[in-house]
């Protein structure tokens, strides 16, 4: 799945249920025949094959302050910033007029702190485990299927350690029931996958 800012949503669910289907189908179906998919609501899809159910909640868990700083740079300095790194802060949701001014003033140059030791892992895993308490709160207005899964997106910073990200989100479902049935995240060239209270696997993304 190619990601790209300026797609639609629409588009980034669907090339993602399609990533989705091509690498994970033999964990959520017991048999080999043809699976359908169905665009829905709450769940966002729904697949079928002969004897199977599974309802699908997507979102991403995104740095929303990055994303607002890399559409902006697109938007009114034509791409020619670099942004290098998330040195923004978490906890505070910065408007397009200070990202500008961010902008403008570092010309180029990181902005904010750097990260020491498991800063970025911890601050990915905190974007994540807000996805999964987000739709947790909703989970009792989803239709409910053979099986639920919730999978999400995260985009990938560079020398990210996945094993970390997946060692905290496997910590925070052994004390946080996960309503859903799994828990699927595309993070990077894999898909983690989890049970209820357990990390299982991490499957190989093929293209």
């Amino acid at each position: 799945m190619k990601s790209n800012l300026f797609f639609t949503n629409a588009q980034i669910e669907n090339d993602l249920i399609e990533l989705f289907i091509k690498n994970c189908k033999n964990y959520i179906f017991t048999d080999i025949s043809e699976i359908k998919k169905e665009k829905s609501e709450s769940p966002d899809f729904i697949l079928t094959n002969n004897s199977h159910f599974i309802g699908v909640e997507i979102t991403r868990a995104l740095n929303q302050n990055l994303q607002k700083c890399i559409k902006i740079n697109h938007k009114y300095f034509n791409g020619k910033m670099i942004i290098s790194t998330i040195e923004f802060e978490q906890n505070k949701q910065m408007s397009k007029e200070e990202i500008i001014y961010q902008l403008k003033e570092t010309k180029n140059k990181n902005i904010g702190k750097a990260y020491i030791g498991n800063d970025m892992e911890d601050l990915a895993s905190d974007t994540i485990i807000e996805s999964i308490k987000k739709k947790q709160n909703k989970f009792q207005n989803f239709e409910k299927f053979d099986k639920n899964i919730l999978l999400i997106h995260r985009e990938m910073e560079p020398s990210l350690d996945i094993k970390i990200v997946a060692l905290n989100i496997e910590n925070y479902l052994k004390v946080n029931l996960l309503q859903f049935d799994f828990l699927f995240i595309k993070l990077s060239k894999y898909f983690l996958y989890f049970n209820k209270n357990k990390f299982l696997e991490y499957i190989k993304i093929i293209d």
